[in-house]
């Protein structure tokens, strides 16, 4: 956990909050969904579901192994490639109760037998409540290609709110 700490020291990010990981891998912490970190990722997510979902809360994860060991995987794709990775969000559908195993397994679907059932319905999130934003880059086909960055909790919007939804996001151009 030492080398941990000092890796945390220098490349901990910014939004963070200061935490003790003792006998924990990771922790979870509200967010208010208007924050500022949250604005890309509720756009994210609004323009991948097309407004059929409306937010209700929004949690950071802080896993300082996960992100580290994501963070040297990509320096080294950056080093040997000689230019920057592109990062993005996927979105990994998830029920409540295995949110933290998926998180602690990094959102590997062979290490959580549930999760390979709900993997089929990334587009259509009607068994979920959530949805487990995974932070990376497609250039690594392994499990270090990402770490979980949020978790999205979500009810289905209303017909009425998926049009106001929809209205929300036009702009007119002249």
């Amino acid at each position: 956990m030492a080398l941990i700490s000092d890796f945390l020291r220098e490349f901990k990010p910014s939004t963070w909050s200061t935490e003790t990981y003792a006998n924990k891998k990771f922790v979870r912490i509200p967010v208010d969904t208007e924050a500022v970190e949250c604005i890309p990722i509720k756009n994210e997510f609004i323009k991948r579901y097309r407004a059929k979902y409306n937010i209700v809360a929004i949690e950071r994860v802080q896993a300082p192994f996960l992100y580290m060991r994501y963070q040297l995987h990509r320096t080294n794709y950056e080093k040997n490639f000689s230019f920057p990775a592109s990062e993005s969000w996927t979105f990994v559908p998830a029920e409540e109760p295995s949110v933290d195993e998926l998180i602690q397994y990094n959102c590997d679907e062979r290490r959580v037998p549930r999760f390979l059932s709900l993997y089929f319905l990334s587009e259509n999130l009607e068994m979920c409540k959530c949805v487990i934003a995974k932070k990376g880059h497609s250039y690594l086909q392994r499990d270090s290609n990402g770490y979980p960055d949020y978790i999205i909790h979500f009810e289905k919007a209303e017909p009425e709110d998926e049009i106001a939804n929809y209205f929300s996001r036009l702009t007119l151009k002249m």
